[in-house]
């Protein structure tokens, strides 16, 4: 008796636990452009399409889903934004920015992952974040910068194209490793900030890298 009734609490803790689980999963629904001020998981349900910006982040510890979907603007503003105040905490993840000044512009926060996003059409620039942060899996494309980072960042498996003025940039002591540039002639593909860091294992075509530190492995000329 005292087994079957040890069953019948585990039953039903799992069950409980199955329940609770997908809820927590899904966070808090993105229905149209707007400011998040609590920290936790935001999930956008729909296209967006704007003038000017977007999202505002102002909250630390944010997570914001995009789940393939796009928002896409007139030109103006930015598709994602700290509000020109520091957060620190923020992911932002799979989707597309495309049509504005700026896709991702979190450059005064910190502590920041991007990941699995493609930043397309944005006149200024298609990522720029601030320090201690991790890109990785994105692509930029057709920007005027396409990926920008401060200072620590880590910058993996990006891809970046045709951007006007600078396709990956990064502050000092950076780790820019398995990108693949493919960039206007002229153009300075990848570069540093000229203090440490690591730049290895890249592919750049059409343009050079310019950088310092520990610099291995390339496919790609140096400036």
């Amino acid at each position: 008796m005292l087994k079957r009734l040890k069953i019948i609490i585990w039953g039903f803790l799992l069950c409980s636990l199955l329940l609770v689980g997908p809820v927590d999963a899904i966070g808090a629904a993105i229905t149209k452009c707007q400011t998040i001020t609590t920290p936790g998981l935001h999930v956008l349900v729909n296209n967006l399409v704007t003038q000017g910006t977007c999202i505002v982040i102002a909250s630390d510890f944010v997570t914001l889903e995009l789940a393939g979907f796009t928002i896409r603007g007139n030109g103006t503003g930015m598709a994602i934004t700290d509000g020109n105040t520091g957060r620190k905490g923020i992911t932002v993840r799979n989707g597309v920015v495309t049509n504005f000044d700026f896709g991702v512009d979190l450059a005064l926060s910190n502590s920041i992952v991007v990941e699995g996003v493609k930043a397309i059409g944005n006149s200024n620039a298609g990522f720029d974040v601030g320090t201690f942060c991790i890109l990785i899996n994105n692509i930029a494309e057709g920007n005027g910068t396409g990926i920008h980072g401060d200072a620590f960042c880590n910058i993996i498996n990006n891809i970046s194209a045709s951007n006007q003025d600078s396709d990956i940039a990064c502050g000092p002591d950076c780790t820019i490793v398995n990108n693949t540039v493919f960039s206007n002639p002229g153009v300075i593909s990848i570069t540093n900030g000229f203090t440490g860091g690591v730049v290895r294992s890249n592919t750049v075509s059409g343009g050079c890298i310019m950088a310092s530190g520990t610099v291995i492995d390339n496919a790609g000329p140096l400036c």
